[in-house]
């Protein structure tokens, strides 16, 4: 029995950007599949609990919104300043992702436990969430939680992981290459150390 699938392309706020699509970049709408939606409605909020961060916020939101030539459509309200400290950003989260129709909740940062109540927010309203910190008590509690945990470095390999550039994977390889290198020397050096016997 042959089955018909209908591919289409969720463009919803990539206007501008592109896909790799069978080892090529791509804009997005070609269509790649049958068809290819946009939307124009202006999404992205990205919230933080660090003054500074939601300066940088806004700057940056503001920036690729001028790159894909939509500086119309950037609200300098998008990136704001939930609460100043761990818990209160948490507690401000629930009226953020219940009021600005999110759909992917991304969590990456210096989380401590607060980062269980945020990605069980998110997961309560139905989104898609992602959730990576360096501390190791929030990763268990994002793999507890959230739908995609990134444990340990995976927060810094997200450009490989998304395949934004060879520059991405090509650090990653050599990081591999220098960690692989440094268990041979512990290695030897043990090895060494006990053909030497005690001091």
């Amino acid at each position: 029995m042959r089955e018909a699938y209908v591919f289409v392309e969720d463009a919803a706020c990539a206007v501008g950007s592109e896909v790799l699509w069978q080892g090529q970049w791509e804009r997005i709408g070609k269509p790649h599949g049958r068809i290819a939606c946009f939307s124009f409605h202006p999404r992205k909020v990205v919230t933080t609990g660090d003054g500074a961060m939601a300066i940088l916020a806004r700057d940056s939101l503001r920036s690729t919104y001028q790159e894909v030539g939509a500086s119309e459509l950037y609200e300098p309200t998008s990136g704001r300043l939930l609460g100043a400290t761990p818990l209160s950003y948490a507690a401000g989260l629930p009226a953020v992702l219940a009021n600005e129709r999110v759909s992917v909740h991304v969590l990456s940062g210096a989380f401590g436990v607060e980062a269980g109540l945020a990605a069980d927010f998110g997961e309560r309203a139905g989104l898609f969430v992602i959730g990576g910190s360096d501390d190791v008590q929030a990763q268990a509690l994002f793999y507890a939680v959230a739908q995609h945990p990134l444990i340990g470095e995976e927060v810094f390999a997200s450009g490989a992981y998304l395949e934004v550039g060879t520059m991405h994977t090509a650090s990653l390889r050599a990081q591999d290459f220098v960690r692989f290198g440094l268990i041979v020397l512990i290695l030897l050096g043990v090895i060494v150390r006990t053909l030497e016997g005690p001091l």
